[in-house]
């Protein structure tokens, strides 16, 4: 299972360098591209994973609001696993289909981690926006 993981992974890290979905980060923020694809793609995983339909039952609720909502509400833990734990609760998820590689790269950087609490509402939108391109391009290896 690990290694269909892995070559799920690079195959959205290679959807990530395509320049209509590549992340727009600034010269500063340069070397820490490859966060945040790891953290779009972790993302993204755990959108597609929800169940919407149980999630938002209002005609109001906006799955985007509410999963923006989730993820800052998770971002005051203090690690990258911590925060995944919390996120899957909240969505009332009991894990998500990742490889561990991805938990253990974004743990390594603290920048990272800090910019990801200041930009959360793009992220969250990237993360949707390649995860229709996950779901439509047939690139999801385990829901």
């Amino acid at each position: 299972m690990s290694n269909n993981l892995e070559s799920e992974l690079d195959a959205v890290l290679q959807v990530l360098s395509r320049p209509e979905h590549a992340i727009g980060l600034s010269a500063r923020d340069e070397p820490l591209r490859e966060m945040y694809n790891l953290a779009t793609y972790w993302l993204a995983k755990i959108y597609i994973r929800a169940d919407w339909l149980k999630i938002a039952r209002s005609k109001n609720v906006y799955r985007e609001d509410v999963f923006d909502h989730k993820v800052k509400a998770s971002l005051s833990e203090p690690t990258v696993r911590r925060i995944n734990e919390k996120l899957c609760e909240e969505l009332g998820l009991q894990s998500v289909s990742v490889p561990t590689s991805v938990f253990d790269k974004l743990e390594t950087n603290s920048r990272f981690i800090n910019n990801l609490r200041r930009e959360v509402v793009y992220i969250t939108l990237k993360a949707m926006e390649i995860a229709d391109v996950i779901y439509n391009e047939k690139l999801l290896v385990r829901k």
